[in-house]
């Protein structure tokens, strides 16, 4: 069984803007786009995205992004 499927892959800007907790009316259509293939585009997939992302990225200083207060 394949419990991964590549359905796109989110740039370094794209994961910044995701990091930063923008709204869904302050994503590039691409990103937005990416969101909703992956059926993340929903309120609650969005205010939990940051927080589970910087599980893997943790303060990561080239992205300029300080793990405050997820």
């Amino acid at each position: 069984m394949n419990w991964i499927v590549k359905k796109g892959e989110f740039s370094q800007e794209e994961t910044e803007l995701l990091l930063r907790r923008r709204l869904l009316d302050h994503l590039p259509s691409t990103t937005l786009e990416k969101l909703m293939n992956l059926d993340l585009a929903d309120p609650d997939s969005l205010d939990n995205l940051p927080r589970n992302l910087r599980v893997f990225f943790g303060s990561r200083k080239d992205l300029g992004i300080q793990n405050a207060g997820a």
